[in-house]
């Protein structure tokens, strides 16, 4: 493949691999067009953790740097883009945190545990950018835990493991997480608690 990037009527035609492939052996059309069609993917996890978008920019592009650096040798096995990208972003997400001493790795002691359920239909949902303002004003420990496991949809073994606590302080974080957030979005809890109905397979 050329270091052009070919159009069809037009339309950007390139799957994921091959523009991957493209930036790789040199193309910077290739590249902006991963940067263009996939940047959205890391932002959005990193600004969900962080709560800053200028942060959550960086990281952002950081990933899809990563994404460049690393291109040749995820090119040797099938990837989801996105799936990396969103990976990456919610790791350097957490480093930032941990980094910046604004994570409080302390185990609290444990309450009684409640089902996993999530928040990722709220995305959708009319009120997802009160949603995201709400999870701004909770503590990033709060934040994070909720992010990681409800939107990222993380195993509780990995956002314990991720956040340096244990899986019963993780539980306790997650309850006061969930009831701060119902306490903040009050007027439209009514209309959005069925979204947290759905529990992982």
């Amino acid at each position: 493949m050329s270091g052009a990037v070919a159009l069809k009527n037009g339309v950007q035609s390139e799957s994921d691999a091959e523009l991957l492939r493209a930036s790789v052996e040199g193309s910077e059309a290739a590249f902006a067009t991963l940067m263009h069609r996939h940047m959205h993917v890391p932002f959005a996890a990193s600004r969900r953790i962080l709560g800053d978008a200028t942060e959550a920019e960086d990281v952002a592009q950081d990933a899809i740097v990563r994404l460049w650096q690393q291109g040749e040798d995820l090119l040797s096995k099938p990837l989801n883009v996105p799936a990396w990208l969103r990976r990456v972003a919610v790791n350097l997400s957490i480093d930032r945190l941990r980094a910046g001493k604004r994570l409080d790795v302390r185990d609290d002691l444990p309450e009684v545990p409640v089902a996993p359920r999530q928040l990722r239909s709220l995305e959708r949902a009319d009120a997802a950018g009160r949603l995201q303002a709400s999870l701004d004003e909770l503590p990033d420990r709060q934040r994070v835990a909720l992010t990681l496991f409800h939107i990222e949809e993380m195993s509780q073994r990995d956002v314990a493991e991720a956040m340096d606590i244990t899986e019963d302080a993780l539980e306790s974080l997650l309850r006061r997480a969930r009831k701060n957030l119902k306490s903040a979005l009050a007027d439209d809890w009514p209309g959005l608690v069925a979204s947290f109905s759905r529990t992982p397979a």
